[in-house]
């Protein structure tokens, strides 16, 4: 068993009333020094092998969800990795490319739409 699924497992078991309690513990860093921390402590080269990988398995997720084979809360442990890499690559590729990239495209989305 991955550690993956053992942490799905333990999700699962896991009282509503356990989950509530973490609510009022806080991360330790924000976000973006988890990333800058994670990207300095295992390599830019190795980060962005990680992306790959996560992005794998939220595909393969998405596809096992398609045959009823998984559940939504495992696509979403899934997406979760990838949101998270996709910070990590932020600070790898910077916010300022990666947000005019996505400007572009939410107006090429936006025209789609308005054309239907």
């Amino acid at each position: 068993m991955t550690i993956e699924d053992e942490l799905r497992t333990v999700a699962r078991e896991t009282p509503q009333s356990e989950w509530d309690a973490l609510d009022g513990i806080e991360i330790l860093f924000d976000p973006a020094q988890l990333y800058k921390k994670a990207i300095f402590l295992w390599g830019m080269d190795s980060q962005i092998d990680m992306m790959i990988e996560e992005c794998a398995e939220a595909i393969h997720a998405l596809q096992k969800l398609k045959r009823d084979r998984i559940s939504v809360d495992d696509v979403a442990f899934e997406l979760a990795d990838v949101e998270i890499m996709c910070g990590q690559m932020r600070v790898v590729f910077g916010d300022r490319i990666i947000d005019k990239c996505k400007k572009i495209k939410l107006k090429r989305l936006s025209c789609r739409l308005c054309r239907q």
